[in-house]
């Protein structure tokens, strides 16, 4: 049975090492089993995978003294747990330093510190309650949540999902099945990987509460939204849904299909492909703000268009489009929704109309252009 509150005295028997401030030990294990740390006074953690069946252990620890400062080391059929605790309950700087077999699975706990995982294999879960989230070359599973710091992730194929509540997120070659959600501040994904076909999880899923969004490529799809920012697609297949509630939305390329809504923004769109393997709808609309929709000229679509503009607005707003389409409007002002206001509707089919192209902005102008 576990022991609490082990004196380092207990462990110096069983081979642990102290040089000045520095905690140093090396256990056997074997690939795929799990190594659990928890430090509940706060400092940092960094894990790198090697090429050995050993965990090796280093802790610096500031202003240390056995008597008040304590790590358990406790070694289970299953893997490895490590503890750190101060006695007398201050938060003292601590920073563990962890060699584990690149085969591994991992548990990291502090309440205060950053976070660094690199070359390794497996099942990661964790939180840090104050510090940055940093993962290289990483492959598995991952749920890992930092209340107030940046994430990065580089380098890496994993599904799961990270989570901050007040920074940044980058990521930057990554695939796999991925959620990034931040409760104040931008999400950044670029991309050099070359996605293969079978990779079907390697889709873009990412949330800001007050940032912007930047992703780079999203060959496999891409779900994004942000509450007061503004949102940059490149380039994305299948599918994209973009959604922000005070920005503009650009989406350069998209092979598949669309759909994108901004309250108080612009919309500009650039589709590409014809092809029906796969659904094509486009469905943009905007509360206040301009649509610029690029088609390919034998896109096969069913245009159903509407500017609404008010009486306090400029009223000089317009449906421009170079595939012919049924434009009207309307004569009287309309009292239902509080301020006057009229319509301008776009009707039409091309190629056979099979793919539905819905456009709606109100006192922004709707254009709709031939692209490649």
């Amino acid at each position: 049975m576990k022991l609490k509150h082990v004196l380092l005295a207990i462990l110096l028997i069983t081979g642990v090492a102290f040089a000045q401030n520095e905690f140093k030990k090396e256990i056997d294990v074997r690939p795929g089993q799990k190594l659990r740390v928890d430090i509940n006074s706060g400092g940092s953690i960094d894990v790198l995978g090697w090429d050995d069946s050993r965990i090796e252990v280093r802790a610096d620890i500031r202003r240390y003294d056995p008597e008040k400062y304590h790590i358990e080391i406790d070694r289970h059929d299953d893997g490895v747990d490590i503890e750190a605790f101060d006695a007398f309950g201050n938060n003292r700087n601590i920073h563990f330093k962890i060699r584990v077999p690149y085969e591994f699975d991992l548990n990291l706990e502090t309440m205060g510190g950053d976070i660094r995982i690199e070359n390794v294999q497996g099942v990661i879960d964790g939180q840090t309650l104050g510090g940055n989230l940093d993962f290289i070359k990483l492959n598995g599973e991952i749920h890992m949540t930092t209340m107030g710091g940046d994430i990065d992730m580089r380098d890496s194929q994993l599904a799961g999902d990270i989570k901050t509540m007040g920074g940044d997120i980058n990521f930057y070659n990554v695939s796999g099945d991925m959620k990034g959600t931040t409760m104040g501040g931008d999400i950044t994904l670029r991309s050099s990987i070359s996605f293969s076909a079978q990779d079907k999880k390697s889709k873009v899923n990412i949330n800001t509460m007050g940032g912007d969004i930047y992703v780079e490529s999203a060959p496999k799809g891409a779900e994004v939204s942000t509450m007061g920012g503004d949102i940059d697609i490149r380039s994305a297949g299948i599918f994209v849904k973009a959604k922000t509630m005070g920005g503009d939305i650009e989406v350069q390329k998209v092979n598949g299909e669309i759909r994108a809504s901004t309250m108080g923004g612009d919309v500009v769109v650039n589709v590409t492909g014809v092809s029906d393997d796969i659904h094509r709808d486009v469905d943009l609309s905007s509360m206040g703000g301009e649509i610029k929709l690029s088609l390919p000229e034998r896109f096969s679509a069913d245009f159903r268009v509407k500017l609404t503009y008010t009486r306090n607005s400029s009223q000089d707003f317009k449906i421009e489009s170079d595939f012919p389409l049924n434009i009207e409007e309307s004569d009287e002002w309309n009292y239902d929704h509080g301020t006057p206001r009229k319509y301008i509707f776009g009707t039409g089919k091309i190629n056979d109309g099979k793919f539905d192209v819905q456009l709606e902005t109100i006192n922004g102008n709707i254009i709709i252009r031939k692209g490649r």
